[in-house]
């Protein structure tokens, strides 16, 4: 399971990343997950931003096209 995220915590930038390496099915997995670690460990910040993601994941429907910021 993948808890940390992308070296920026911009949701977008992060679930953007999840889906190209692992595709838009597991990265909505890891996003639940990530979100379920971070409530456990009492992680707010964590929690916010992988809530963040799990909204911009649940949106789309295909992989997004365009560079990957570094």
């Amino acid at each position: 399971m993948q808890q940390d995220l992308s070296p920026s915590d911009d949701p977008r930038e992060t679930a953007t990343y999840l889906v190209r390496v692992n595709g838009l099915d597991r990265a909505r997995q890891i996003a639940v997950e990530g979100t379920a670690s971070a409530n456990e460990q009492g992680n707010f910040y964590r929690l916010s931003v992988w809530r963040e993601v799990k909204r911009v994941l649940r949106d789309w429907t295909e992989i997004p096209e365009g560079p990957l910021s570094e």
